[in-house]
């Protein structure tokens, strides 16, 4: 396997070489042992055509299906230059029956390509390199092999981190790092989250709360339990999402493919044209004295030479390098950025889809409020609280578990008969002759539910009640407050042209409350999942930002659906955009980091446009020779990766300065 970082300096020096005795050649009007040069040249272009670019030759395979691509292109002026400087070589031989009659010829064109295009794959694969914290860096934090306790000897044993299971436990010696999702066994530790989330201060977590795989242990020994599969852990959730980016191409992506298969062609057809014409002026002995295609005067030159060398220089300064890596070095150094600001998009699909999007609707609990809510005072009787806290003990649901922690000290012991979850409604059970209901009030309502508790008071506030039989004997009166950056958020959507709605299944009363609180317009509630899915449906070009199960269809029903990483975990799969963070300004970062790329995107496509709009024209009547050619159409390809990288860096600027 040829290293490809020593073929490019090889490549680059007999590059060097080449320009600097042409120069010295045209500077002094004496040919110094050109024909000495001549051979060398010829060796190490045949080694150059023949091994080092060897490949060039399965391109013509392209031929059959028609799907030209880059490669074929340069293939085709490598070995043209080639043919032709031997052929002329030979002739000038048997011509003037001595090798000094040897001169520079097209050798050094094949280098001249080749040196450049290297250049442009290497800073492209950096560029891929880098995607997203770098997929290498967090693949490194997959431990290959683990500590796993065997029950029957209560000793630890190696084995590879791709087969454990849920409920297995695991010891985590210092600095390495957590294989997959689990809970801690062990007292108290701290780990490293930097490599996983860019936090730089290290986290504490303490006993039976959640460990995410990629984090470090920085304790001596870790002993946990875990509840995922490696295959399901975060990390890997993580590494799957940022290769989805690479894998599935935006319709962007593949209009640059289509560019460049159709672009290759009419190239092809301008390259002949250009010989014909050529030929056919040089034969008439029609002299264009500015032509400077061998950096002297064509009317001295063999035509064929003359129609070769313009043919030449039309076909490589138009090889479209530019237009195939215009939309994938925008969204492979943003999806790194992205990464970095803790966003992860499923799909490179989705930096078109955002560019698009007119509203913007939010789910309430756990998106614009803290979801952390709290029971602020418990209304009616207490004496079935047992009953509450056994109902409320295994749901995920924030205002169960906050009814939960209210009532931490009560018993749990009871055994239902029926037992169920429904999204938007509550929890229903039944034990022995006792129907029992804990959910939402306006469900209560409509189905008729008796009312013995005064709430007048509280009708601002969130409430849980209470049912034993379809009477309601307790009512739980919940807060929950408004996140911090929730207002300055829906301000910054408002000036870059975007309507903030809610889609609650919360009560009238505190969805206005805080819709009025946050200056939002519209604003829905009181609704079932499957009404909420009928509102985003209502609306075009819109996204919905939830975190819980009751919002999963209206995630799947938006344009783009966006979920908190802390939120349900079926939700996050459904999700477009997977948020690592609590805050909402994440949301804005998206939004805007997503319409920059599409700008960068558009905006490289205009230069590659531009750039063979001018140049084609001035290598067909022969002001850009072959290897001047080469020069300004790599030029042109690394101005392009530099304007990418710098546009990253001011992208990186701003969402910094917007944090």
């Amino acid at each position: 396997m040829i290293n490809k970082k020593y073929k490019l300096i090889f490549e680059g020096i007999v590059f060097v070489f080449s320009m600097i005795w042409m120069i010295l050649n045209f500077a002094t009007k004496q040919k110094y042992h050109s024909y000495v040069v001549s051979i060398i040249m010829f060796v190490l272009s045949t080694f150059l055509v023949f091994y080092l670019e060897r490949d060039y030759f399965k391109t013509y395979k392209q031929i059959i299906g028609f799907n030209f691509t880059m490669d074929f292109l340069i293939a085709i002026a490598t070995h043209i230059t080639y043919l032709f400087s031997l052929i002329f070589s030979i002739i000038k031989i048997a011509e003037n029956h001595s090798i000094h009659a040897l001169d520079m010829e097209f050798w050094e064109v094949g280098f001249s390509l080749s040196f450049f295009i290297g250049i442009g794959h290497y800073l492209e694969d950096a560029l891929k390199r880098k995607t997203s914290l770098g997929i290498k860096d967090l693949l490194k934090l997959q431990q290959k092999e683990i500590l796993i306790l065997d029950k029957k000897t209560n000793e630890y044993y190696k084995e590879n981190s791709k087969n454990v299971q849920e409920n297995t436990v695991i010891k985590v010696p210092k600095g390495s790092s957590i294989p997959t999702d689990g809970i801690l066994l062990s007292d108290q530790v701290e780990v490293d989250c930097s490599s996983l989330l860019g936090e730089s201060i290290p986290r504490t977590i303490k006993k039976n709360e959640q460990l995410f795989s990629g984090m470090i242990n920085l304790n001596e020994v870790l002993i946990y339990r875990s509840t995922k599969k490696m295959q399901e852990s975060m990390l890997n959730k993580i590494i799957l999402q940022l290769e989805n980016i690479l894998k599935n191409k935006s319709n962007i992506e593949r209009i640059s493919e289509k560019i460049v298969k159709f672009f290759l062609p009419i190239v092809l057809i301008i390259s002949l044209a250009t010989f014909c014409i050529w030929l056919g002026l040089a034969y008439n002995n029609i002299g264009l004295k500015f032509a400077i295609a061998n950096l002297e005067n064509i009317d001295n030159q063999n035509p064929f030479v003359v129609a070769i060398y313009h043919s030449v220089a039309t076909l490589v300064i138009a090889c479209p390098c530019a237009f195939g890596i215009a939309a994938p070095a925008a969204i492979y150094s943003s999806s790194g950025l992205a990464a970095k600001n803790k966003i992860l998009f499923s799909s490179a699909k989705i930096y078109e889809a955002i560019n698009k999007i007119n509203y913007l609707a939010f789910d309430k609990t756990g998106t614009l409020t803290t979801g952390k809510v709290k029971v602020i005072e418990q209304i009616g009787s207490n004496k079935y609280n047992d009953i509450i806290s056994a109902l409320t003990i295994n749901s995920t649901h924030p205002l169960s578990k906050a009814i939960n922690n209210y009532l931490k000290n009560k018993k749990t012991q009871n055994q239902f008969v029926i037992f169920k979850e429904v999204p938007g409604v509550g929890i229903i059970a039944k034990e022995k002759n006792k129907d029992y209901f804990l959910g939402s009030l306006t469900y209560s309502k409509n189905e008729n539910f008796k009312l013995d508790v005064d709430i007048e008071n509280y009708k601002n506030n969130i409430m849980v009640v209470f049912a034993i039989n379809k009477k309601i004997v307790s009512v739980f009166v919940l807060k929950d407050e408004i996140k911090k950056d929730a207002k300055k958020t829906i301000m910054k959507l408002k000036k870059i042209g975007i309507q903030p709605i809610i889609i609650s299944g919360d009560r009238k009363e505190i969805v206005e409350n805080i819709a009025n609180e946050l200056e939002i317009d519209k604003y829905y509630y009181e609704l079932l999942p499957i009404d909420k899915q009928k509102i985003v449906n209502e609306y075009k070009n819109i996204i919905f930002v939830g975190d819980g199960i009751n919002d999963i269809l209206a995630i799947k029903a938006a344009t783009i659906g966006i979920a908190y990483s802390t939120g349900s975990e079926i939700t996050n799969a459904m999700a477009d955009i997977s948020i690592l963070e609590t805050n909402l300004n994440s949301v804005y970062k998206a939004i805007i980091l997503s319409q920059k790329t599409i700008k960068l995107i558009k905006l490289n496509f205009v230069w590659a446009s531009l750039f063979n709009l001018i140049c084609i024209p001035l290598a067909i009547i022969g002001l850009v020779p072959a290897w001047l050619g080469v020069i300004l159409m790599t030029s042109s390809t690394l101005l392009l990766l530099c304007n990418t990288l710098i546009t990253k860096r001011k992208n990186e600027k701003f969402l910094t300065k917007n944090s």
